[in-house]
């Protein structure tokens, strides 16, 4: 069992400057997981992307994994000096940090946690980044349907593919799906409540649907 304080997730509705879209995206290629053919980079960057402009400041790194390359997976963070783990517990530890109290997760069981953390050197206490501390989330294929346990939600397999490769401005590749699975969860997060955010998942939607490129992001 380890206990990381990270700091808390605000969301900041206002446009990122140029050098914090740089400290992002340096950030994004650090973790040395997302320029290969397997994982997904999801959540509010890949929502970001999708929207052709950063809308807004982002404070985490989403990722996401199709069950059988759990292994792939196990195999990359390791080299990248990851270990994956569950959350067992979470909460507030100031106005600025949380915590959470993890611990490892062996591949086996990877597929049936809710709550997968990768965390860079991890050790019995620490202090966490946006770049050594990352969620992650297994989508499970089940016929014509993906299962998402983190939401306990299923969708469509064509709101999760075409699965698009992606460079950006710092020359990172990333593979970003279908947006609109992106919104299915978000939507079923009770947490989004923000206005913001719901007009651009409308937006965002009627783009990906109609195959038409976004309005101006939020």
């Amino acid at each position: 069992m380890a206990l990381i304080i990270h700091p808390r997730r605000f969301k900041m509705y206002r446009k990122p400057s140029a050098e914090q879209i740089a400290l992002l995206e340096r950030d994004m290629q650090s973790t040395g997981l997302l320029d290969n053919d397997f994982v997904l980079l999801v959540g509010g960057i890949a929502l970001s992307l999708h929207a052709g402009d950063y809308y807004r400041s982002h404070a985490d790194i989403d990722l996401a994994i199709f069950e059988p390359d759990i292994p792939r997976f196990h195999a990359l963070a390791e080299r990248n000096g990851f270990t994956v783990t569950e959350r067992v517990a979470t909460g507030h530890a100031s106005r600025r940090y949380d915590y959470s109290f993890v611990r490892r997760l062996p591949p086996e069981r990877t597929s049936s946690s809710r709550h997968i953390r990768a965390i860079r050197n991890l050790r019995p206490f620490m202090l966490s980044s946006r770049d050594s501390f990352l969620d992650v989330f297994v989508y499970i294929p089940n016929g014509t349907l993906v299962h998402a346990p983190d939401y306990n939600v299923q969708f469509p397999k064509e709101r999760v593919f075409p699965i698009t490769r992606k460079t950006l401005s710092s020359g990172l590749v990333v593979n970003v799906p279908n947006p609109l699975h992106i919104l299915d969860m978000k939507r079923a997060d009770d947490r989004t409540v923000n206005t913001n955010d719901l007009r651009l998942y409308a937006n965002l939607e009627r783009s990906a649907s109609s195959g038409t490129s976004p309005q101006t992001a939020v």
